[in-house]
């Protein structure tokens, strides 16, 4: 992809449109379906389905953002997904995360794998937004 002001402006507007996704869906599913999702604080059905929830959020975001750039780049991609690891990282270094570390490090994963399949699914056309 030749890095024009056209194409800069597009990446720009996927990282925008990927992170408010990711941040509505995970919010959606993770806060208000399920009032929280905490190791310590949610059952087992919860902490499946929250899980579930929040995947199919970053895979609905990395289509979207990967969309916008009618997958010619990953930089957007690449830019949520570091978003992602900074805001665990802080999550867990602020002690606003409340459970084990273990648990907080597959959630962010659980989120960037999300990102990528949603890629996935576009490149390898299993999902066809537009001609």
């Amino acid at each position: 992809m030749l890095i024009n002001l056209h194409n800069l402006l597009r990446i720009f507007l996927a990282i925008i449109v990927g992170e408010l996704l990711l941040v509505l869906g995970t919010t959606l599913v993770q806060e208000i379906m399920f009032h929280g999702i905490g190791w310590y604080e949610s059952g087992p059905v919860e902490l499946v389905l929250g899980g579930l929830g929040s995947f199919l959020a970053a895979m609905l975001s990395g289509v979207a953002a990967f969309s916008i750039v009618r997958r010619q780049t990953e930089i957007p991609l690449g830019v949520l997904s570091l978003l992602v690891i900074l805001e665990t990282f802080w999550l867990i270094q602020t002690g606003k995360a409340s459970g084990p570390v273990w648990f907080d490090v597959i959630g962010g994963t659980t989120l960037v794998l999300g990102l990528w399949v949603g890629r996935f699914l576009l490149r390898s056309k299993k999902l066809k937004l537009y001609g």
